[in-house]
């Protein structure tokens, strides 16, 4: 499992990064940035190919990564970018991560 969440946390920061560019775009559209969010994206998805390949469990691998994509992307649009986050918020997404942990088992 050690090569697998090794991969599973590449992908997230590959992801993070196209987050973010994707996020810069939305407030200055520039080529640059959907050129790069692209190429973080390819290598996003090469990262999360590596992980299950490592551990080869589409269930646990996916579960993983779909709770920890919505964690950063909360994470950068709060930190980052100073978004609010209501308690309605803060409940879905709890409620979200129970969701996706109950469907994986």
């Amino acid at each position: 499992m050690g090569t697998a969440l090794l991969w599973l946390l590449v992908s997230m920061v590959t992801f993070s990064v196209t987050e973010i560019l994707a996020k810069m775009y939305a407030a200055n559209a520039s080529l640059k940035y959907i050129i790069w969010s692209i190429l973080f994206a390819a290598l996003n998805s090469v990262a999360f190919i590596k992980a299950l390949q490592a551990y080869n469990s589409l269930s646990i691998i996916g579960t993983l990564w779909n709770i920890a994509y919505v964690t950063l992307t909360i994470g950068i649009a709060v930190v980052m970018y100073h978004e609010p986050l209501t308690a309605k918020q803060i409940a879905g997404f709890v409620l979200s991560c129970i969701g996706v942990l109950l469907m994986s088992i």
